[in-house]
């Protein structure tokens, strides 16, 4: 018998059709061994993988943004999907378990699909979308820094109020000869105004007015000086009565008496509120971002427990009045196109016919660097392919259980194309991204020769307390590797990842990668953390031909201040230095007051401190200040990092921020790293607390410079980590010039030592 001679063709003898009806018994008999062992395969396939899935996000971090809640719904709809329908071919399978697992198994992989696309719009729309408002408000600032001067009419330069009284000539000297609005920062992603170390901060209110008129009388020798020109997007300074300036020497007398915040007028008192006043950056903190939006898992979560409450009193009330889908008696003969099943055919042939084409156009233009717009794009068309083919089959297809009908649908069923939809899916979002953690690309026939080793994540890197056990590890795992094939690009390397940092073109371009990474806070905070540490260097650099030392910089071993050390050379750099300096403050005085932190020289630790401090910390392990900063990249190869105090910081006893900047410092902390803030960073709670110790609303010590130091090695972490990521999409565009020197640098110092990069 062969396949196929029509429907209609009728046995001629009782003999015929009994070896018809044998032979058709042979092919289901046969084909049920076959599905038996591709039901066991398969399904312990998807639990292995799954499994192994879910422990992998635990030290991947790559994987960990797609969401492991979403995807284990999915993971569980496959698997609600796929056994009835192989059992249903290689056994009798009793039909109520089909209506339950087939009602289940669908809304568990409609929900996470459509939750899946909605995180991912969400995300992608979020970090695209708080990247411009912050580069549009520094091409503000560009535009503003271009053309932002112009000479003062000889009406303007008499409208000018004469100095007060009580204002040192030294402190008038200084201001006469430099301008101390710095327009240039954009944290908390509006334009700020730094009024300089006379002025408080809290006088500057509002987001629209004209920018404040800075005095600045002219230099010697010249007869016009410089004003400020107006522009709507900054901050107004509002004044009542005279402008007040203060002397840096009455900042710091407050600081050294244990207050940190100066006086608005002579009849304040020298006191710090537990909520001061906000400043013009912490008012426009609240326009990029007025409420930052949780990321929207949870809100899922309760409309998926609602959906699945709706979906099992279905299911219940359709067993209680269904005799064929009833649980007792239990039917083996089910057909799927009775009531019981219309809802889900309703919902499948919706879903995948109608929702995921409109699914694929929504998330078109949503390209993430991890791939998720396109696995699941994958998912929608095979969706949709085999919504369509199981229809054709159901439609045109017999059953191939009678006499002359065709029996193609024994060998391969109707209900094998569900199977192989939740398959891709599977495949898709949870075996080939686990694949592609271990740099694995089966997909691209060319992978090996443009693979990168992926940077160890955060997880698999150091434990709670900074060891770098894990990194040794680590890099004797990696000096096993076989050395790159001849031709192919260079391994991503510390100088590699240090040069794009530098190149403003290549930073640029990093930052629009980070935003697609789902990351756009990482490099943003790097950057206002450089322009934070610039405008300390210059606000604690000491006038020209002056012997000693600004408040709160203690002299090194050497004797000389940590202001004569390099600085970073990046566009802060050329901001105007102050040529007013400070009293000098002793780290004696600053202990006596502050005694929460250490303000002395650190030496080595003896015996006897150790057990002390284990006795009073049992589970921390604290690091001096320099193996700290470097214990996060101590990798010990060519691509060694080694992170170093920024200048500012670099003193052995820690410095103390200006007074006049204690506000930037609080925004900064607002803006980066508070519980909620809008562009708040991924970093281990314990940094967290001790930030917040320092310059929380509740603090009143005047913070350290080095306090965002532990945090910045983290984002650098981050960064580092997606950093390989990066160098593979911009392998032919802004990263390819660095590429050619590190292959050559790599050819030349191949079997030279390298130093240590430093960033700072």
């Amino acid at each position: 018998m062969g396949i196929g001679s029509g429907p209609s063709r009728q046995p001629a003898t009782p003999e015929e059709a009994a070896e018809d009806a044998a032979w058709r018994q042979g092919i289901i008999f046969s084909t049920r061994k076959v599905y038996t062992g591709v039901s066991v395969v398969y399904l312990s396939f998807i639990v292995i993988t799954a499994a192994w899935f879910v422990w992998r996000t635990r030290t991947d971090s790559a994987l960990a943004k797609r969401s492991v809640f979403l995807t284990m719904l999915g993971f569980f709809g496959n698997l609600l999907i796929s056994s009835p329908f192989l059992l249903l071919q290689a056994m009798e399978f009793p039909c109520f378990l089909i209506l339950w697992n087939l009602y289940l198994g669908v809304t568990l992989t409609v929900f996470s699909l459509s939750a899946r696309a909605w995180r991912l719009r969400y995300l992608f729309r979020s970090h695209q979308a708080k990247l411009a408002r912050m580069k549009s408000l520094e091409g503000g600032s560009k535009r503003n820094g271009e053309g932002a001067t112009r000479e003062m009419s000889d009406e303007e330069k008499d409208s000018l109020e004469p100095w007060p009284e009580h204002i040192p000539a030294r402190t008038r000297a200084g201001e006469s000869q430099t301008l101390t609005i710095n327009a240039g920062s954009t944290m908390g992603g509006s334009t700020l105004l730094s009024p300089g170390p006379n002025v408080s901060g809290r006088t500057i209110v509002g987001r629209a007015g004209s920018l404040w008129s800075a005095i600045a009388a002219s230099r010697h020798g010249t007869s016009r000086g410089m004003l400020a020109a107006s522009h709507p997007g900054i901050p107004t300074m509002h004044t009542d009565g005279p402008t007040e300036r203060r002397s840096d020497d009455a900042l710091a007398s407050a600081a050294e008496a244990g207050h940190v915040s100066s006086p608005t007028n002579r009849k304040s008192s020298p006191s710090l509120p537990k909520r001061s006043a906000p400043t013009a950056t912490q008012m426009s903190l609240n326009y990029i971002n007025p409420k930052p939006e949780e990321e929207p898992t949870k809100r899922l979560a309760y409309i998926l427990f609602g959906i699945l409450a709706l979906v099992v009193g279905y299911i219940c009330a359709v067993t209680a009045l269904s005799t064929q889908y009833r649980i007792r008696p239990v039917s083996y003969q089910c057909t799927m196109g009775t009531w019981e099943m219309m809802p889900v055919l309703v919902i499948m042939a919706g879903f995948f016919i109608l929702g995921c084409p409109t699914l694929c156009w929504w998330l078109w233009r949503d390209n993430d660097t991890y791939g998720i717009r396109r696995d699941l794009i994958a998912f929608a068309i095979s969706g949709t392919t085999v919504a369509v083919m199981y229809g054709l089959q159901q439609a045109m297809l017999p059953s191939g259980r009678n006499f002359g009908e065709s029996p193609l649908r024994l060998y391969f069923g109707a209900s094998n194309w569900p199977v192989l939809g939740v398959a891709v899916g599977h495949m898709t979002s949870i075996f080939l991204p686990l694949l592609a953690s271990y740099d694995i690309h089966p997909l691209r026939p060319f992978s090996r020769l443009f693979r990168l080793y992926r940077a160890p994540s955060r997880e698999s890197n150091t434990d709670s307390e900074g060891s770098n056990e894990k990194l040794e590890a680590k890099k004797r795992k990696v000096g096993k590797r076989r050395p790159a094939r001849k031709g192919a690009p260079p391994s991503v390397t510390w100088a590699l990842f240090a040069s794009v940092l530098d190149d403003p073109d290549c930073f640029e371009a990093f930052k629009d990668f980070a935003a697609r990474d789902f990351a756009a806070e990482n490099p943003l905070f790097y950057q206002e953390y450089r322009r934070l540490t610039e405008k300390v260097r210059v606000a604690q650099a000491p006038s020209p031909g002056a012997n000693r030392l600004l408040p709160g910089i203690a002299a090194g071993p050497s004797g000389e201040s940590s202001a004569s050390l390099p600085v970073p050379t990046d566009g802060a750099s050329s901001l105007p230095a102050p040529l007013v300096h400070q009293s000098t403050m002793s780290r004696m005085s600053m202990a006596d007051k502050y005694p929460v932190f250490d303000f002395t020289v650190r030496q080595e630790r003896t015996m006897k401190t150790r057990i002390i401090t284990f006795l009073a910390h049992p589970f921390s392990r604290p690091l001096s200040n320099t193996s700290r900063a470097g214990s996060l990249f101590n990798f010990g190869s060519r691509s060694q990092p080694v992170l170093v105090p920024p200048p500012v910081a670099a003193s052995a006893g820690g410095l103390l921020i200006p007074p006049s900047m204690r506000d930037e410092y609080r925004t900064f902390y607002k803006t980066f790293i508070s519980p909620g803030s809008p562009c708040q960073v991924n970093l281990p709670a314990r940094i967290v607390e001790d930030v917040a110790k320092q310059v929380g609303d509740d603090s009143k010590v005047l913070p350290l410079v080095s306090i965002f130091d532990e945090a910045r090695n983290e984002v650098l972490d981050s960064m580092f980590e997606m950093f390989p990521r990066f160098v593979e999409a911009e392998r032919d565009g802004v990263v390819k010039k660095f590429l050619k020197v590190a292959t050559k640098d790599a050819k030349r110092n191949s079997r030279r030592p390298t130093k240590d990069v430093v960033i700072v």
